[in-house]
């Protein structure tokens, strides 16, 4: 039996820290247990965010990104951003 890399699920996984940090993942694209890749300059973001929200994510110790949330959704209950600069 192969154990998928996105098992289906209908869980709902927050994307908040405890602290009530907001979360941003990658977009993985996926295909059962094959992982495609990544989508450049998406990320992935709680679904109860504004549509054209903008955030500033810090992206690695010396450089943030400015992302603005789609108004588009993932299977996941999450909203898409994308980098504006």
């Amino acid at each position: 039996m192969i154990a998928l890399r996105c098992p289906p699920s209908t869980t709902y996984a927050d994307k908040f820290t405890c602290d009530g940090t907001l979360l941003f993942m990658p977009v993985e694209l996926i295909d059962g247990a094959w992982l495609l890749g990544r989508m450049f300059n998406i990320l992935m973001t709680d679904w109860s965010q504004a549509d054209q929200t903008t955030f500033e994510v810090l992206l690695d110790p010396e450089t943030s990104g400015v992302f603005r949330v789609l108004g588009w959704g993932t299977a996941q209950a999450a909203k898409v951003a994308a980098r504006i600069s």
